[in-house]
């Protein structure tokens, strides 16, 4: 059986679930009438910002997706996962000790970078709060701005001053690649605070849009995962790690299935290509760095259980990715016993628990 001190690396608080409120009391008051707001419509009520809808606030469902509270006969479940005891209560009926928790797939579109900035500062404000209801069992990320290095760097220094224990970054929407030498001030302050930081997918596909109800959603699933390969291969080649062994990267929701295949590939083309590589070309082979300083995630992966060998234990951390419909909640620990029935108890432990107990600090 699961150990009862189970800690999920990957959950989520959607938009939909968020408090009503939450920008338009934390919003200094001169970027309140710009900020994201609920209107109210013929459709509902929906988050809207800049002249764009972003979503539903607080629906009484989700259309097009099945509840994962369906399961067990909650009806009324749309703010569940933004009330900490209601949280609480949820991670008790799974067997979840901890959980560490991601904003929505999306994340908070707001335009302009500067009034995003101030967006982000108040939702680490709200989940710093939040995280404090249950200071050893809840772990929302702080979000990092991803318009500048500097900034990023001063807002994860600030939240790791409110006890947040690691950070988001959406690197899909930076304006320069994260190997830009702008980004230097946050890989500095990462390893002076001690904080991991985490990308998710969400991006990087062309063809494939989000669009529930479609094929296209399929498909964009299916795929989705692998988009960070290419953050995997930039933190491995480009001297990201190297120059900061204490840095640990995250690899949110990535899956485990395509991992030995790219560390493989990125060994050999680091040999291929070593007499003509003229720009920076480090001394530690990038299998090595990911094995030193990289996390995948995963959640329900057949294939991928048959990889950890080649990925590493220690490399490895399991999520119940709570409160999405494709969850494992609320059978997480049978879902457990029968992934991971063929790793030995210590391997169990580490991917289960362990990992995400020291990277996150929990006790």
């Amino acid at each position: 059986m699961a150990p009862t001190k189970v800690i999920s690396a990957d959950d989520h608080m959607d938009l939909h679930t968020l408090p009503l409120d939450l920008w338009q009391s934390r919003l200094p008051a001169e970027l309140r009438d710009r900020g994201p707001r609920v209107e109210e419509t013929e459709r509902g009520q929906f988050w809207v910002c800049e002249g764009d809808t972003w979503g539903r606030a607080q629906p009484h469902s989700i259309r097009g997706l099945p509840s994962v509270f369906d399961r067990v006969g909650i009806s009324e479940w749309i703010t569940r996962p933004s009330t900490p005891e209601d949280r609480l209560e949820d991670m008790e009926r799974d067997g979840i000790q901890a959980s560490v928790i991601y904003p929505g797939p999306g994340g908070f579109p707001v335009k302009d970078p500067i009034l995003k900035y101030h967006c982000l500062k108040a939702y680490n404000d709200w989940t710093s709060e939040f995280n404090s209801q249950a200071q050893g069992r809840l772990s929302n990320l702080a979000v990092l701005p991803s318009h500048d290095g500097q900034a990023a760097a001063d807002e994860l220094s600030r939240a790791a001053t409110m006890g947040h224990r690691g950070a988001v970054i959406d690197h899909f929407s930076m304006p320069t690649p994260m190997y830009d030498p702008g980004w230097d001030p946050l890989w500095d302050a990462a390893e002076d605070t001690g904080l991991s930081i985490s990308v998710h997918l969400g991006g990087g596909t062309y063809m494939l849009p989000r669009a529930i109800g479609s094929w296209v959603m399929s498909a964009r699933t299916s795929v989705v995962p692998m988009q960070l390969d290419e953050v995997l291969a930039v933190v491995c080649f480009s001297g990201i790690l190297e120059k900061h062994p204490k840095l640990k990267i995250v690899l949110g929701e990535s899956g485990l299935g395509w991992v030995p295949y790219v560390l493989e590939r990125m060994d050999q083309k680091y040999l291929d290509f070593a007499t003509n590589t003229r720009d920076y070309r480090g001394e530690i082979k990038p299998s090595d760095l990911f094995h030193r300083q990289v996390y995948a995630t995963f959640e329900d992966e057949k294939l991928g259980i048959e990889m950890i060998p080649l990925i590493g234990a220690g490399n490895v951390m399991w999520a119940c990715d709570y409160p999405h419909p494709v969850s494992t909640w609320p059978n997480s620990m049978e879902h457990i016993d029968k992934v991971l029935k063929g790793l030995s108890q210590q391997d169990r432990d580490l991917i289960i628990r362990g990992n995400a107990a020291k990277l996150y600090r929990f006790s």
